[in-house]
């Protein structure tokens, strides 16, 4: 599934929805940009709502949600910190690495262990954009790493 087209992003979080309208991620992704905020559905890639209110909060790192994610609120990172979860409970991690720096680089590894033996994976490469977060959900089968740049939304 292609990268979401979405300039400015400043940060993003997983939430669970608060409405169970037709969604097919038992977490869906926040997207905060210059431009308003997006609600994406983890498993189809699809934006599931939209608006184009202010977007920068008192506590930069905790939005209230919105649409399908309405009263939750939802830990962020990206622009002004936070961090998404590195690891997830069958071993899989994914790490942020810049080697040829300013170039940064995400890897997938299964067991932790990034730099030696055969199960890790280079799944990203950002030169031209800052790379703003990568990490997992908390949500059991859709808890795939998500790379997010300030100008693309997570791929699939």
């Amino acid at each position: 599934m292609p990268a979401q087209k979405t300039g400015g992003i400043t940060d993003v979080g997983f939430g669970r929805p608060s409405r169970e309208e037709g969604l097919t991620a038992p977490d869906l992704l926040l997207v905060a940009s210059s431009t308003g905020r997006g609600v994406f559905d983890c498993a189809n890639g699809q934006r599931v709502y939209r608006d184009h209110g202010e977007t920068y909060p008192d506590d930069s790192l905790v939005r209230e949600g919105i649409g399908p994610l309405e009263g939750v609120q939802v830990t962020m990172a990206g622009l002004w910190g936070g961090g998404l979860r590195t690891t997830t409970d069958d071993g899989w991690a994914v790490h942020l690495v810049a080697p040829d720096w300013p170039a940064e680089s995400v890897l997938l590894s299964k067991d932790d262990e990034p730099y030696r033996g055969s199960n890790w994976w280079h799944i990203h490469r950002e030169e031209a954009c800052e790379l703003r977060a990568s990490g997992f959900s908390a949500a059991g089968p859709w808890s795939s790493p998500r790379p997010a740049t300030s100008s693309s939304t997570p791929e699939g």
